[in-house]
């Protein structure tokens, strides 16, 4: 049943999301999550840094537009905490929750997780990322062949508008043959 589903889009709010990476992963997770509230899908938000804030969640399939563009992170970053606790979350949910959930991470490409908190994830549901790299980055994470799926956004790709849109179109599916 695929109304049985519930999106869970954790969205990078520490400093090195600035700029560019930070624009571009709020806006996949807007475009992300209209596709799938127009599929008839379940979606929350969260933004993380060094804690995990408050979810919002996509009310009447309208989603929280203002609250999504406009939140600033405060706080350093600390991963090993920020997915523990999405992992006890999760946990939690699935006592009072039958639906299956999805997680979608949009962050960059140094988001050290360790691996036995990813697994721990990964058990409860299926994970996907999108990770923006640093110019001249390469993505080295231990705990890739754990997510069901991922996606890398190089620096040059931001750098260009026509080059962002056609990221985002590959992302979300919807690139045209050539």
């Amino acid at each position: 049943d695929e109304a049985s589903r519930v999106h869970h889009f954790l969205v990078d709010a520490s400093a090195s999301m600035r700029g560019e990476r930070a624009t571009f992963a709020r806006g996949m997770a807007i475009a992300s999550a209209k596709k799938l509230l127009l599929a008839g899908e379940d979606v929350t938000f969260r933004f993380f840094d060094s804690r995990l804030y408050e979810a919002h969640s996509a009310r009447s399939g309208q989603l929280p537009i203002a609250y999504l563009l406009s939140f600033k992170g405060e706080h350093g970053r600390n991963p090993s905490r920020v997915f523990a606790e999405v992992e006890r979350t999760l946990a939690i949910a699935s006592t009072r929750d039958p639906r299956e959930p999805i997680v979608h991470v949009f962050t960059h490409g140094a988001l050290y997780v360790p691996r036995d908190v990813m697994a721990a994830i990964s058990r409860r549901a299926k994970v996907s990322g999108l990770f923006m790299l640093p110019s001249g980055g390469d993505l080295d994470l231990d705990y890739l062949d754990l997510l069901d799926a991922h996606w890398v956004v190089d620096h040059s790709a931001l750098a260009s508008r026509s080059a962002r849109a056609k990221e985002a179109r590959r992302i979300l599916g919807t690139e045209k043959a050539a």
